[in-house]
């Protein structure tokens, strides 16, 4: 089986990826939303030429073509891009062999995945945030919540420590103590900030703090993650397997989550 066609779908701000190959077997994968067009020109100028004729079968032979073609401008903007063709190889194996993907990936481990309710916006005064999440809850049955904290990536920037935990006080009283409560910084504190923040809301019973401090300075998060004793959730932002290495080899976090859209893909 060959690959004999990439196919990029914009709609909405969402970017899909289409893998044609030679057996009638077409995959789909997804990328970052973030700047679709650009990752669109990435996929056309400089992945497709690299992977037209390869296996789909040999997918982390195919990522090191395009790596080592282009490593002098590596970056996230690629891995994003390079993320959903990896996608779409995946899905057209597993539909070649005629199996759920997750037995090309080490088999079923559970029955269901619990998931969360992310607020995903700043904008909302506190009144706006309890609606919203109570709505969430009673109509989706979230067992736990997410809410963003602080002005997003502040790295030192004034920050309202007081409106960060009224905040995070108010959605924990609408909420219940059912309901695991999270809280994702977005990279907006220093060190000294992200622990002034929880002293402020430790008897708000945090279920994790993410990404509390710049993505990229692991040295306030091997200090947090001895700090502080709720789990510190890192990833993100995460591209390559060094970076993945040093935070979970140095004690930096507790919960690394890659996302797999921006990362490179599910073998990343």
């Amino acid at each position: 089986m060959k690959v004999k066609d990439l196919t990029c779908y914009v709609a909405s701000g969402l970017l899909y990826v289409k893998a044609d190959t030679d057996e009638g077997v077409s995959g789909f994968g997804e990328c970052s939303p973030m700047r679709p067009e650009i990752l669109v020109e990435i996929i056309q100028q400089i992945i497709k030429p690299q992977i037209i004729g390869s296996d789909p079968f040999n997918i982390e032979k195919i990522e090191e073509n395009v790596m080592r073609k282009h490593y002098k401008m590596s970056g996230q903007m690629l891995a994003a891009a390079y993320s959903g063709v990896e996608i779409a190889l995946w899905d057209a194996k597993a539909k070649f062999l005629k199996q759920p993907l997750y037995n090309l990936l080490g088999g079923k481990y559970r029955e269901t995945i619990p998931l969360y309710g992310s607020s995903m916006s700043r904008d909302l005064t506190h009144d706006q945030e309890v609606e919203k999440l109570k709505e969430g809850i009673a109509d989706y049955h979230f067992g736990a919540v997410k809410i963003k904290v602080g002005p997003r990536f502040g790295s030192g920037l004034p920050v309202d420590l007081d409106e960060d935990a009224e905040k995070v006080r108010r959605v924990r009283e609408a909420i219940g103590p059912h309901v695991r409560l999270m809280i994702d910084g977005n990279s907006s504190y220093t060190y000294i900030q992200a622990v002034q923040l929880y002293e402020k809301v430790k008897d708000c019973d945090i279920h994790h703090f993410e990404e509390p401090c710049p993505y990229f300075d692991i040295e306030a998060y091997v200090k947090l993650a001895q700090t502080i004793p709720v789990p510190i959730h890192v990833g993100e932002q995460d591209w390559n397997i060094f970076t993945f290495r040093d935070f979970i080899a140095r004690g930096g976090c507790h919960l690394y989550a890659a996302d797999p859209i921006k990362c490179g893909g599910l073998l990343s």
